[in-house]
């Protein structure tokens, strides 16, 4: 799917202040879930490999080098910084050899500071498994193919990761919530610095960064159980009906209406997994006339219906604790 970097071009002009509140605004319903989180010493003599899933893993190289492999690729890894790895994507972490000197890509490179890590050629990895969206269509890493890399010396995200690492040496009750905050903050850091280099397009990306369509977003979900007219969505950004439907179609891949009805049944989601309302009240809370109705449209998305799926995603959350690295590579 093509993204368009100049969408909504024609669109009225937005203050900045606008854009600003907007924005915010969307990045407020950003959702974090830290599935997993795990400290692996990846030393020259092994070559752990990080296990194709239906996730994200993030990586923060907590200290030394190394690089990360893939099937068409590799990168060098160096101390704070931050790698993406799409889903079903099969990645190999390799640390430098013990003289300072390491192979990437069928080319050899120096290694330069004094820290003990350098010297022995380990390298220290904090690994999370992590999903993130703002709601339908707005997955943080929809879209992404080859993993994600943001070289920083960054201190925020360095105090932000050893916040993390510090409340998992002692999990406690609240532990998976604080660790979630804290990712989200590593999510929009890096999100702000992407955007500054306009290197990523992906439909929550350029939402961000226009005002336009995030206005018409974040309208979208305040106003998913109303009656929500095409025409007027479109007036309120200075664009036709038209106009709208194609730039919605070459962002998300789908209609405009389509992906009203996609935000209806991702907010039913949260509900049947976060309450007890009857399914009954939970259609018309998200604007279905029926219960039958809804039902009908919830199966077609999910290939269940609600009540199977309500009944299939009650179970005990578990409690998130910092993982043996011994078993990273082979539970992730």
């Amino acid at each position: 799917m093509l993204l368009n970097t100049n969408i909504f071009a024609s669109a009225r002009r937005t203050e900045p202040a606008e854009l600003n509140s907007y924005s915010e605004k969307l990045l407020s319903r950003l959702s974090i879930d830290v599935e997993w989180f795990s400290m692996l010493t990846v030393t020259p003599g092994n070559a752990p490999a990080l296990p194709a899933i239906g996730q994200v893993i993030v990586l923060y190289i907590v200290k030394g080098t190394g690089s990360l492999h893939w099937s068409d690729g590799a990168i060098v890894l160096r101390e704070g910084m931050v790698v993406a790895i799409p889903r079903q994507l099969q990645t190999v972490l390799r640390g430098s050899k013990c003289d300072g000197v390491y192979e990437t890509a069928g080319e050899t490179h120096g290694t330069t500071g004094g820290d003990s890590a350098d010297k022995t050629g380990d390298m220290v990895v904090a690994s999370a498994v992590v999903s993130a969206s703002a709601g339908h269509g707005l997955g943080y890493f929809e879209s992404l193919k080859c993993p994600l890399v943001e070289d920083t010396d960054d201190a925020l995200l360095a105090l932000i990761f050893g916040a993390i690492l510090s409340e998992l040496e002692t999990p406690g009750i609240g532990s998976k919530c604080i660790v979630e905050a804290l990712m989200k903050q590593v999510l929009i850091v890096l999100l702000r610095r992407t955007l500054a280099c306009q290197t990523v397009a992906t439909p929550l990306y350029l939402t961000v960064a226009n005002p336009s369509l995030a206005q018409v977003i974040n309208t979208i979900q305040d106003s998913h159980a109303e009656r929500l007219s095409i025409p007027g969505l479109g007036r309120m950004v200075g664009m036709t009906p038209l106009e709208l439907t194609r730039e919605f179609e070459r962002v998300f891949g789908e209609s405009l209406l389509d992906f009203i009805l996609g935000v209806r049944l991702y907010q039913a989601t949260s509900l049947l997994m976060q309450t007890d309302l009857p399914i009954k009240c939970i259609a018309a809370s998200v604007g279905f006339a029926s219960r039958s109705h809804f039902s009908r449209a919830f199966r077609k998305r999910q290939g269940q219906d609600p009540t199977t799926f309500r009944k299939n995603a009650a179970e005990p959350l578990e409690v998130l604790q910092l993982r043996d690295e011994s078993k990273l590579c082979a539970t992730i």
